[in-house]
């Protein structure tokens, strides 16, 4: 599928593709209205007119068709040089059509009446891929394979001077722009790049304001939203994105295709996305609002370990700068940096009451220090390899160290002691605690999770977990289950009891280096070196929500004390604090993923008797 765009009102959704069709549908209920089937072999662009009800299609024959879209009735075939036409735009009246072809020219036609009107050239000497009107203005701008974007006067159809709007290149060679798109007002002008870049401009000035860059592959669509708060891209990495332009950072990612996102659209209220993928199928998606996000700068370098206090008002950040910082929790500002280490913080962790905070790195030494005053508590050294892993027993009587030299080490907080030591076999990277403190979980570079009873010392059991070494484990706050994480790219879900695998989490790119178990365990969020967090439910295993404002590696994401923030760290050197949505919220926007009704035992079973789509269910 190649194009979906919503109506003037909103109401009616049209999509087409590669079969010659194009389907208009209720946007409200997904139900199909009415089928329009053109001699075209592939329909490239679709268009509303904004003042009447009729619907343009164009593709490879050169011909756009315009149909009234209440009695199903072609009135109009625009015949422009016979090559094929790349992109439609109405001008805000209705009353002008322009169109791209790939012959580098742009015909626009009087749609009053079918004439031609103009005949664009001596522009673009490569395809031309987009064309927009300029809102409140006389002017057109078009982009094309050949990296520039045109601005065109339409009262003497010339193209107009812009010097300071260079072409895309990298070195000699352009970089295609394959779609454009104006704010409602006109103040700024988005293209989306063959480098999988969005560029962002001021139109009055012909200025770059912002790179926006996250996707991995050619932009195929921008769009504005109707108050121009937020810009939706499309890509062929398969994922849209909705940018906030406020911060020029992703608000969320939509990744429900399975192939490359050819367009997107925002509903003219705003409330609604619609996306077009070459997996030969639309959707329509919740554009929520941005997240709340709030920066934590000021390493300077990989922040690698995040962790919140149990009453979730402070948050502790370990860096390879060799530094550990404390943060406030609700306002982000800097309370203290402690700077004894000497080499890089691989992990941190606050006991029970968050009177304390235990860091562990490079150095091989175990820190202890007294979070009130910023003073040395504690230092532990006998590890001699670095410490990976740090973890308080639940009571806050132990520390539980761990770390290359692949031996878990126990220290009595009172005294200062070592109480114990295990042998895993290999690097451990991660640790976890049972709720109620009778085990202690360690992960390590073999695959393998390993059980050790704190009463007797022993191993009472190992699990086979990944293929690939792990990179973080977790028990859930009921103790039934244990969630890992593996550089093999999965998120797996284990029932303790008989060492079953429950649900495997794969969507990631990437290694998983992080989970962790919303309070009441019903999320799992999962943090990656592909650059995402991603939040799942626990129960059905159904992605709910994808985060993406990080510009590198992921390496913990963590929850506060009651679920309403997401702490992670990064290696683009800051912290985040994200509000997620509420739990309803987050399962509202899975049902939007939905790829099929679910039936009524699959909706107790997964929603736990909240709203759903079910197979053979009435709106009686």
């Amino acid at each position: 599928m190649r194009d979906v765009v919503f109506s003037a009102d909103g109401s009616l959704i049209a999509t087409a593709g590669l079969d010659t069709t194009v389907i208009i549908w209720d946007a409200n209920t997904g139900q199909q209205l009415n089928t329009f089937t053109t001699p075209a072999r592939a329909i490239n662009s679709l268009a509303f007119s904004p003042r009447q009800p009729h619907l343009a299609a164009a593709g490879d024959d050169g011909v756009v068709y315009v149909w009234d879209w209440t009695s199903g009735r072609l009135i109009r075939q625009l015949k422009g040089d016979g090559g094929t036409i790349q992109d439609i735009a109405y001008n805000e009246a209705g009353t002008r059509l322009a169109a791209a072809l790939e012959n580098t020219t742009i015909r626009i036609w009087d749609m009053t009446n079918g004439e031609a009107l103009l005949r664009l050239t001596l522009g673009h000497d490569r395809r031309v891929n987009a064309v927009a009107f300029i809102p409140n203005s006389d002017q057109l701008a078009s982009a094309g394979a050949d990296g520039r974007v045109i601005f065109w006067n339409l009262l003497t159809g010339t193209a107009v001077p812009s010097d300071n709007l260079p072409p895309e290149a990298t070195n000699a060679d352009p970089i295609a722009i394959n779609s454009l798109a104006f704010t409602p007002d006109g103040a700024q002008l988005a293209t989306g790049l063959d480098n999988g870049d969005v560029a962002v401009w001021d139109s009055a000035a012909r200025t770059r304001l912002a790179t926006l860059s996250s996707h991995t592959s050619f932009v195929f669509s921008v769009a504005f939203s109707g108050d121009g708060r937020f810009l939706a891209s499309a890509s062929g990495d398969g994922t849209a994105k909705v940018w906030q332009m406020s911060t020029n950072q992703v608000a969320y990612t939509l990744s429900g295709h399975n192939s490359a996102v050819s367009a997107v659209t925002f509903s003219p209220d705003g409330t609604r996305l619609a996306t077009a993928s070459q997996d030969g199928t639309a959707k329509v998606w919740n554009a929520q609002p941005a997240l709340d996000v709030i920066n934590l700068t000021g390493h300077r370098a990989p922040v690698n370990a995040v962790a919140f206090s149990g009453d979730g008002r402070l948050i502790a950040t370990g860096s390879g700068d060799t530094t550990v910082k404390i943060w406030d929790a609700a306002s982000g500002s800097l309370l203290q940096t402690i700077a004894d280490p000497n080499n890089a913080i691989n992990d941190v962790a606050f006991n029970p009451d968050g009177s304390l905070l235990a860091a562990g790195g490079a150095d091989q030494n175990g820190w202890v220090w007294d979070v009130a005053s910023g003073e040395r508590a504690r230092v532990f050294q006998q590890h001699d390899a670095p410490i990976n892993a740090v973890r308080f027993s639940p009571d806050g009587r132990l520390l539980a160290t761990a770390g290359e030299d692949g031996v878990v080490r126990l220290w009595s907080m009172e005294n200062g002691r070592l109480f114990a030591s295990w042998n895993h076999g290999t690097a451990v990277r991660g640790l976890a605690f049972h709720p109620d403190g009778t085990i202690l979980a360690s992960a390590g570079n073999d695959g393998k999770v390993r059980f050790w009873n704190m009463d007797t010392g022993a191993s009472i059991q190992t699990l086979a977990a990944h293929t690939a070494a792990i990179n973080s484990v977790q028990f859930s706050p009921d103790g039934v289950r244990l969630a890992t994480a593996g550089s093999d790219g999965a998120a797996k879900l284990w029932d303790i009891a008989n060492s079953s695998l429950l649900n495997t989490f794969a969507g990631h790119t990437g290694a998983v280096n992080s989970v962790n178990f919303s309070p009441d365990g019903r999320l799992l969020a999962t943090a990656s070196v592909d650059r995402t967090i991603k939040l799942w439910d626990t129960a059905g295993g159904q992605l709910l929500r994808t985060l993406s404002s990080h510009t590198s590696t992921l390496h913990s994401a963590v929850f506060n004390a009651d679920g309403t923030v997401l702490a992670s760290a990064s290696s683009d050197r800051t912290a985040q604090l994200n509000k997620i949505l509420s739990l309803g919220d987050l399962f509202a926007l899975g049902q939007n993923r939905a790829t099929r009704l679910l039936n009524r035992e699959e909706c107790e079973q997964y929603l736990r008797g909240r709203d759903c789509l079910m197979e053979g269910k009435s709106d009686d």
